[in-house]
């Protein structure tokens, strides 16, 4: 086997190497993408769940806080 042929046929061996790795790199970075899409939508959704205990802690509070006024205009009443 001549040297010409064998430099060949190595350097056809690192091209399919190297378009394997940059065909590997370019599946991974898509996967990035489509993994920070995700944690973006995964904080929207968090984000939306905190709002949302929020309104109901304000819910139970303004609940809480009317009970207390009937239950103190109550004892007022019955003192009187």
């Amino acid at each position: 086997m001549s040297l010409i042929k064998h430099l060949e046929e190595k350097i056809d061996t690192l091209l399919q190497a190297y378009e394997q790795a940059t065909s590997e790199l370019e599946s991974l970075r898509k996967d990035v993408e489509l993994l920070r899409a995700e944690g973006m939508q995964k904080d929207l959704q968090i984000s939306a769940l905190y709002e949302e205990m929020g309104n109901r802690d304000r819910a139970v509070e303004a609940l809480h806080n009317r009970i207390a006024e009937v239950l103190k205009t109550s004892a007022q009443d019955k003192d009187k």
